[in-house]
């Protein structure tokens, strides 16, 4: 039961859902933000997105979220509205590899003396994009079908990986860090990129390795993007030079 997510919420805005997110983790509640069953549009960004967490902390959350509708009104949120915080952010795409628990404790580090925010992007691959010339019936089933077990695969994956880190990583350090995930489907080099956007951290940090221990692979080569290794210029924070090799 501790590994199954349920959805609480679905919203078409990225702020949005990290404004309800905010309430959710002040009670304590784990969240994880994904765009599982929406489309993905040309610029790599989803039509839609789903805020879960755990079976456990369900009946909390909709608590949480009866009360944020009582006193909001979403529809009317925007994302420079005074109600969203104007917090400092930094984002760390992960391929829930080993390597990647020293390139977070790097980061909970910087999170921890600037009171950052920490998201965990984590991308998986996307049925869709191998679509045929000749699209069929039976194709679009085959797809749906594949859709649904790649979702529920990377889902299984990135709670391995969250039970890993509450294993290897100091509970006092994860009890100070304000971090949570998402996990979203598509290619990683468009994701981050579209995320940037949308998100606008204030550092992205990641490592140089992959899951195959190679500097080339996977993460290691979505780093040689130098727009995605430097502070949002737009940010008034300071932050230390993100490590591009974090190991």
């Amino acid at each position: 039961m501790e590994n199954l997510l349920v959805s609480i919420v679905s919203f078409k805005k990225l702020y949005v859902g990290d404004f309800v997110k905010e309430k959710f983790e002040l009670e304590g509640i784990e969240c994880f933000i994904t765009d599982e069953g929406f489309e993905i549009k040309d610029d790599n960004i989803p039509k839609g997105y789903k805020l879960k967490v755990g079976l456990n902390d369900t009946e909390k959350a909709i608590k949480v979220l009866l009360q944020v509708h009582k006193e909001y009104d979403l529809d009317k949120i925007r994302q420079d509205s005074s109600l969203i915080k104007d917090k400092k952010k930094i984002l760390i795409p992960v391929d829930i590899s080993d390597y990647q628990i020293n390139v977070l404790e790097y980061a909970f580090g910087i999170a921890g003396k600037t009171d950052a925010e920490v998201k965990l992007l984590y991308v998986y691959k996307d049925p869709t994009q191998e679509v045929p010339v000749k699209y069929t019936t039976s194709w679009q089933e085959h797809e749906r079908i594949e859709a649904v077990e790649t979702y529920d695969k990377a889902q299984s994956n990135l709670l391995k990986f969250r039970n890993k880190l509450k294993q290897q990583i100091d509970k006092k350090i994860l009890e100070n860090t304000k971090m949570h995930f998402m996990f979203l489907k598509g290619r990683p080099e468009n994701v981050i990129v579209a995320v940037c956007k949308r998100y606008k951290p204030d550092l992205v940090i990641m490592g140089p390795k992959g899951k195959d221990e190679k500097k080339s692979a996977f993460m290691g080569s979505v780093t040689t993007e130098p727009k995605l290794l430097f502070p949002n210029p737009a940010s008034k924070e300071k932050f230390p030079a993100p490590s591009l090799a974090v190991s």
